[in-house]
């Protein structure tokens, strides 16, 4: 018949009707009237046609399909009342069997819990990691340059070697602003960690993008919950921050993401860690001054030289704003601040500056 043997075409799916090539074997059989010979053109075991010659004399044609090998009853299954149950409770709390068994006592093993949410379809299938990073990549690409800005902020001290300096005074709180489709970086230094130093690193962000053609009414800036975001136990989403950012700066919308969702800032969450590998674990720092020259200088090197595995053809935040747009090279040139350090030397207390005086202010690069 063929090279492959009768177990093989099975196991293949070579047809989609298994019934059909044990019907072939029973025709050759009946033209023959010889197992052996059946056996050795169907590449099998004489038991194995045997079978299906007494199954086929018995039942005719319905003898040839598959059969359950179980048993007909199984004295341990589960009642049908707690198969019931579980798809009732699966239904109103989307559970896992774990979960579900433990909260509600259930009195069955993981095992049949799993079998009846597998039969009743409500096992959801995860898509695959490397899936879910390409539908994020591809949805990054529909965006346009600046149009979605995740902020966040990280402290310092844990870092090994600058953890150091900055309990000898350095500053040690991070601000960090990254656009999502080119990947552009700003930072700023703080040494307190609160609303005002948020409202004024947004503040500058705002003002840098808005001198070199950005559009502040199609940006969105997306930040998490936290309290230096005006946020926290039994605040509201729309609180005065946003309501600043939104009718006085101008952006389109500040976004929160949702608690306990850090990837949803994964973006500028990766910053955290490409900075602390490639400039604070080191550079060498031997004074305030001395730190925000070579954050600077590292900073027009990410934006503008550094390649990026991850996006189209490795290209740098720069390569992909030329490619979507018309910005001057000087938009990814930024001069770190320490931002408390503008209110002593400007203004002191907690007051905020007007947006219109940043860029007259000194920086202290």
């Amino acid at each position: 018949m063929v090279n492959l043997t009768y177990w093989e075409l099975i196991r293949m799916n070579s047809f989609k009707d298994p019934r059909m090539l044990r019907v072939k074997m029973i025709k050759y059989w009946q033209k023959h009237r010889n197992i052996s010979k059946t056996a050795r053109h169907f590449g099998t075991s004489r038991p194995t046609v045997r079978k299906w010659v007494n199954r086929w004399q018995k039942d005719d044609w319905q003898g040839l399909e598959d059969r359950r090998n179980g048993p007909d009853e199984i004295p341990h299954k589960i009642p049908v009342e707690l198969e019931e149950r579980i798809v009732k409770l699966r239904k109103q709390t989307d559970w896992g069997p774990w979960k579900l068994k433990h909260q509600f006592d259930l009195p069955c093993s993981l095992q049949p819990i799993r079998r009846v949410l597998r039969e009743e379809d409500l096992i959801k299938n995860r898509p695959r990691r490397w899936k879910e990073r390409r539908n994020l990549r591809n949805k990054k690409r529909k965006l346009k340059a600046f149009e979605l800005i995740q902020i966040d902020v990280k402290e310092l001290k844990d870092q090994p070697d600058y953890g150091l300096l900055v309990e000898g005074g350095f500053p040690g709180i991070e601000y960090t602003a990254r656009d999502v489709r080119t990947g552009t970086a700003f930072v700023d230094l703080a040494r307190k960690q609160n609303v005002s130093n948020s409202k004024l690193f947004m503040e500058r962000v705002a003002k840098h993008l808005q001198k070199y053609g950005v559009d502040l009414n199609e940006v969105i800036v997306q930040t998490d919950n936290g309290s230096e975001f005006g946020l926290g136990p039994g605040k509201q989403k729309r609180n005065k921050l946003s309501v600043y950012l939104e009718e006085v700066v101008g952006f389109k919308e500040h976004r929160f993401i949702p608690p306990a969702q850090a990837t949803f800032n994964s973006d500028v969450e990766r910053f955290h860690g490409l900075i602390q590998d490639e400039f604070y674990t080191v550079e060498e720092f031997e004074s305030e001054t001395d730190l925000a020259a070579k954050l600077t200088a590292y900073l027009w090197h990410f934006n503008v030289k550094r390649k990026n595995r991850y996006r189209k053809n490795n290209w740098s935040p720069w390569e992909t704003i030329q490619n979507l747009g018309n910005h001057p090279k000087e938009l990814m040139l930024w001069f770190p601040w320490i931002l408390d350090d503008y209110y002593r030397s400007h203004r002191g207390g907690n007051d905020l500056p007007c947006v219109d005086t940043l860029l007259s202010s000194r920086t202290i690069a």
